[in-house]
């Protein structure tokens, strides 16, 4: 049975579309096709990848590509298009006029988080906000599912047509999650994720810096991809303005197997989220990917966190404004190897048990099915 996703936007190897959805379905017996923005065709473990025309600038990627990924999905006559991009609604639209089967992949609340988009002039955030949700909750009617990567999106959509796949993380049969961490000196802190002003990256630094002055023997791990040329060279003159280039690694863009293999050798895991409201609502995917390897997690104090961080005893919480009492904080931590231990544990059994892709793979895989019946 083929079918077929479409992103505009996200990079092909993306993981929850590529990793989790696309070879889940593989897997499940799918003729599974990916059309992607700016890629050559080919077969990537088992997923027919459709590529067209790269377009780089975000004002014409939104205006071309959807025309661009339209006909190559029309010419595939799939089954089942499942998109991943708001700027793909219409896109899905025409689909279902062709009497296609279309889901619409929510993976952020867009509106809610326009008022944050710096790309997008502030006099007219509120206006754009308004036009989207218009927009969007016009051309959702026709579509035959929701896919939401978050719980909290529920109040926003039709319940009926709704249904979480949750951005839980893939477990590797051959990663060594039984193996328990060595959390004496040195301490290696790690972010793993898209590094931004927004995502705390400077948070990370003034926190890993205080910690240094008062000598302990830490190091720091960053990877992924920068948001931007001019935030990468501000990262690089902070490191080299408190002369902490062997003490920091930018690793870049990586892909997730061998983010594993870093974070088996890494101790404690970053993600402070600046409280806005998309950030507030949302799970990082990294958090459980921390756990998993071992990891107690830091995290910003939201109470969608609560039930992860704390009643799980996975980590701690902490204030993203208040560095010098995140420092305080995590020094308590660091000086108490039994208390990572049992983090450590805690994390590890919470994602094996609980907090991982299997769980949702088989909705993902009932999903297909029941569609495809109905």
């Amino acid at each position: 049975m083929k079918i077929c996703h479409l992103t505009s936007a996200h990079p092909v190897n993306d993981i929850r579309i590529f990793q989790k959805e696309c070879i889940s379905l593989k897997n499940a017996g799918y003729d599974v096709y990916l059309i992607v923005n700016g890629e050559q065709n080919r077969i990537q473990e088992g997923v027919n990848i459709i590529g067209t025309k790269k377009i780089k600038s975000r004002f014409f990627r939104i205006l071309l590509s959807p025309l661009f990924i339209f006909f190559k999905a029309l010419k595939l006559n799939a089954k089942i298009y499942h998109f991943h991009d708001p700027e793909l609604i219409f896109v899905g639209f025409i689909l279902k006029l062709f009497a296609k089967k279309v889901i619409f992949d929510i993976h952020e609340n867009v509106a809610l988080s326009i008022k944050d988009k710096t790309w997008i002039p502030k006099i007219i955030r509120k206006l754009v906000e308004i036009v989207y949700r218009l927009f969007e909750r016009f051309f959702i009617l026709f579509f035959d599912l929701l896919i939401l990567a978050e719980n909290s999106y529920k109040k926003y959509y039709s319940k009926k047509k709704s249904h979480v796949i949750l951005n839980y993380p893939l477990v590797f049969e051959k990663i060594k999650i039984e193996k328990n961490k060595d959390f004496s000196n040195p301490i290696r802190f790690v972010y793993s994720g898209l590094i931004s002003e927004m995502r705390g990256v400077f948070q990370i630094l003034d926190i890993f810096l205080l910690l240094l002055k008062k000598d302990y023997d830490i190091y720091l791990d960053i990877i992924g991809q920068v948001e931007s040329e001019k935030l990468e060279c501000a990262i690089n003159n902070f490191i080299s303005k408190n002369e902490i280039e062997n003490r920091v690694t930018l690793h870049g863009y990586i892909p997730v197997k061998q983010v594993y293999k870093i974070l088996e050798n890494d101790h404690i895991g970053f993600s402070l989220l600046k409280p806005i409201d998309n950030y507030k609502t949302s799970l990082p995917t990294k958090i459980f990917e921390y756990m998993l390897n071992g990891l107690p997690v830091i995290t910003s104090n939201f109470e969608l966190y609560d039930y992860y961080i704390k009643e799980k005893d996975t980590g701690i919480c902490v204030d993203y404004f208040n560095v010098n009492e995140s420092a305080l904080q995590i020094e308590t931590l660091i000086k108490d190897q039994k208390l990572m231990n049992i983090k450590s544990k805690n994390g590890k059994f919470a994602v094996l048990n609980e907090f991982n892709w299997a769980s949702q793979e088989n909705k993902l895989i009932k999903i297909y099915n029941d569609i495809l019946n109905n």
